[in-house]
């Protein structure tokens, strides 16, 4: 009974240790949350404005626009670097997957080490490993996979680019989303930096006259708008991100919490039971002596 009370004092104190560290990495997850989502918000005003001048411009014919047959479609999937944040890499991975099954050809960008462990586990060729970094602190961090989908679509290899991320709604909600990136839409994306807000502002807005020319105006805006939405869509994946593993953690210290109540239980029944049959063999050795 004694080795028995020692195993779970052992067990006792490893749940307890387990329990500080999730601890502590919930709270550290909370603060990169935080910071996560003010990237988010910082990003708003920029996707407005750039939608403001896109709707003033006039409707004319622009290799962006153009919806072809020949080619094949690009899949770029944001996902994180890291584990411990519940179904959050599995859920991309599981979109992407199912976007793939129809379209078994696409070429395929992960940003993510998670996305291209899973993808490349279910038989997925990756045809491109993009860096990401566990912080995104500029637009210039995706800079390189926007470069690669554009020349891309400008070369007439792809006839359309998707994309596979997280959506941040709240901290108790996220929802992957596949959205389109080319062909380009004057239509605003509701679902990415809430830059449909724009089109209203765009209604009221005074005729501009561009210079040199509204074609080269698009030449310039279009790149920088898909760069805006690349970047935008991982910031919320990050904060997505940090929120599930924020609460992933909660529910493993919650976890602890009852399994060292479960362990101190048996641990005292373990103790009152050693006592009580020490009790009885000290009782039943008198009874003998006498």
């Amino acid at each position: 009974m004694a080795k028995g009370t020692l195993d779970l004092k052992r067990k006792m104190k490893s749940v307890a240790n387990t329990k500080k560290v999730t601890k502590a990495m919930e709270m550290v997850s909370g603060a990169k949350m935080r910071k996560a989502t003010v990237s988010v918000l910082s990003t708003r005003p920029y996707s407005h404005a750039a939608w403001q001048v896109l709707q003033s411009l006039p409707v004319v014919s622009h290799p962006f626009f153009e919806t072809r047959a020949e080619g094949e479609t690009a899949v770029i999937v944001i996902s994180s670097n890291r584990g411990l944040c519940g179904s959050f890499n599995n859920n991309v991975a599981q979109q992407a997957l199912k976007r793939l099954k129809k379209n078994p050809t696409a070429d395929v960008f992960t940003l993510g080490k998670k996305a291209r462990e899973t993808l490349s586990s279910a038989g997925i060729i990756i045809t491109g490993d993009f860096e990401k970094f566990d912080i995104t602190r500029s637009i210039e961090d995706v800079i390189p996979l926007a470069y690669v989908v554009l020349q891309g679509y400008l070369e007439k290899k792809y006839n359309r680019v998707e994309m596979v991320y997280t959506d941040f709604v709240s901290p108790l909600k996220q929802i992957v989303r596949t959205v389109r990136l080319l062909p380009f839409s004057r239509l605003a994306d509701e679902n990415l930096g809430e830059v449909g807000e724009a089109t209203i502002e765009s209604a009221l807005a005074r005729d501009i006259v561009f210079e040199p020319s509204a074609m080269e105006v698009l030449d310039f805006i279009i790149p920088r708008i898909i760069e805006t939405k690349i970047f935008q869509a991982v910031l919320e994946s990050e904060a997505s991100e940090h929120s599930a593993r924020m609460l992933a953690m909660k529910n493993a210290s919650e976890a602890a919490t009852d399994l060292m109540y479960a362990l101190n239980r048996s641990y005292n029944q373990a103790r009152q039971g050693a006592i009580t049959q020490e009790i009885a063999e000290i009782s039943a050795g008198r009874a003998a002596l006498e």
